[in-house]
């Protein structure tokens, strides 16, 4: 078979990712942390991650590989599912790399073009795209065939949420299916898997026939199944790639910490971000989704790690716009375990790993007098916030000697961003004299200012629409007054 010129693998890889994504990370809101388009970490509590990787180009590159092995051992998590797309089943084997190899599932790619349903075959195939079409199902299947049923309940979150949509392949009775094809899109690649409950050369071929007419000349095929289902003497499919699955136990080594960041700063120039960017890949820690955040990210927890009352045990807070808090994880990283975060994004308390998210605002929060050691607040202030209003809560529900670390958007002079809404908020970009009266203001309300530094700027490192300007954070510590 021939793959169609203006299909690029790289393309075919990318439904595959996108189709494990789907399949394995749908049941919990995940953070995923993306560190090149090769290679992608998702987790819902940090201890324990996944990581989706093509190592198609380097399986072969002893020393690409030993690269991407360390790029593992620095993770900072006890344990590593890897799912890796590649040529090769099992391309550690033999390496006793501490990688445990589980099963290998085989990535098909089919013609794109119309090859007309074999009516001929005993097999019939029924269409399940609703959560009403899956509720008649959900008896039945309880009792068939495990691959099936484990299949079918582990998805069926993402079938309610219109991602996926599932065919029942049945000789008799469609309650007693005999194999489940599982269909999801990207872009132009239409993603099958195939779940068989026994291998069949009868099945299989009802279901590559049903996939062809189903994609109807118009897009690319993939089929992922097991390698054992795929018949040797069929001549419409060819396997291109294998999903090789593994675990992984990491030893953690918490005692390295970031290297020193100044308490208050102004990103001067890009390569700093991006210099951050490079320390968390080689710390094996969680980054921010916006690359430029990073550098406040990093320096709020170098700022932690490096103060004398930083313990596992002392309580932190991080206001956020993310439903996952990248700082807090990163702390969760070190071992801390009495993390705490307010966002928007949280429809009802809930506690992932160490973390507990809740809805809450910055100026009016639920917790009690003197409950953080540090608190942390990336960017929220320039979205309408009354900062006065901001600093009182703070230091509020900031213990006495605790620490409060702020970043915002900023430029030296003024620029107007009046009216101008890109968050769906009214915007500000702070000044060197907002700056100075909101430190003057802080003194009001015992927040005292950790070191000077320098207001100037160099480069407008953040570019959007309407504006351009760079970022600025500062560190309070409150006072003591024992």
């Amino acid at each position: 078979m021939q793959i169609q010129p203006e299909i690029q693998l790289p393309n075919i890889l990318a439904g595959v990712i996108h189709y494990l994504k789907v399949t394995l990370l749908s049941q919990k809101n995940f953070f995923t942390d993306i560190d090149s388009e090769q290679m992608m970490w998702a987790f819902n509590q940090v201890d324990e991650q996944y990581c989706f990787a093509n190592i198609s180009q380097i399986e072969n590159d002893t020393g690409k590989m030993t690269e991407f092995l360390s790029a593992l051992n620095r993770r900072r998590c006890s344990k590593i599912s890897l799912l890796t797309v590649g040529k090769r089943q099992d391309p550690f084997a033999g390496n006793n790399s501490s990688i445990t190899w589980l099963k290998s599932k085989a990535v098909t790619l089919l013609e794109n073009e119309l090859t007309p349903y074999k009516e001929t075959y005993p097999v019939k195939v029924k269409r399940i795209t609703t959560e009403k079409d899956a509720l008649g199902l959900v008896y039945s299947l309880s009792t068939s065939n495990k691959n099936i049923t484990a299949t079918f309940f582990n998805l069926k979150k993402s079938l309610q949420e219109g991602k996926l949509s599932f065919d029942l392949l049945y000789k008799e009775n469609p309650n007693r299916p005999d194999a489940l094809i599982v269909n999801t899109r990207l872009f132009d690649i239409a993603v099958y898997e195939l779940v068989m409950t026994e291998p069949s050369t009868i099945i299989f071929n009802t279901a590559i026939s049903h996939i062809k007419n189903s994609l109807a000349g118009r897009s690319t095929g993939i089929l992922i199944a097991d390698q054992k289902l795929l018949p040797d003497h069929d001549q419409d499919t060819r396997i291109v790639n294998t999903i090789n699955y593994y675990q992984k136990n990491n030893t953690l080594s918490r005692g390295t910490i970031p290297p020193y960041y100044p308490r208050n700063a102004v990103l001067k120039t890009a390569p700093q971000y991006q210099e951050s960017i490079t320390r968390l890949q080689q710390m094996g820690l969680p980054k921010h989704n916006n690359p430029v955040k990073n550098w406040d990210t990093l320096a709020f927890l170098s700022i932690i790690l490096r103060d004398p009352l930083a313990s596992p045990g002392v309580p932190v807070l991080d206001i956020s716009v993310e439903y996952h808090s990248p700082i807090l994880n990163q702390l969760a990283a070190y071992g801390f375990k009495n993390l705490f975060c307010i966002n928007y994004v949280v429809k009802s308390p809930e506690k992932i790993g160490a973390i507990h998210y809740q809805a809450g605002s910055l100026i009016n929060t639920v917790f009690k007098d003197n409950s953080f050691q540090y608190i942390t607040c990336q960017g929220l202030i320039a979205n309408e916030v009354d900062t006065n209003k901001y600093l009182s809560e703070m230091s509020r529900i900031l213990k006495p000697g605790g620490l409060l670390m702020t970043s915002t958007a900023y430029w030296i002079d003024p620029i107007n961003t009046q009216g101008k809404r890109a968050t769906g908020m009214e915007e500000k970009i702070f000044t060197k004299t907002e700056i100075e009266f909101l430190v003057e203001n802080a003194v009001k309300h015992e927040l005292d200012l950790l070191d000077p530094f320098d207001y100037s700027c160099e480069e407008r490192v953040v570019h959007r629409e309407q504006w351009s300007y760079t970022l600025v954070y500062f560190t309070f510590r409150k006072k003591n007054n024992k």
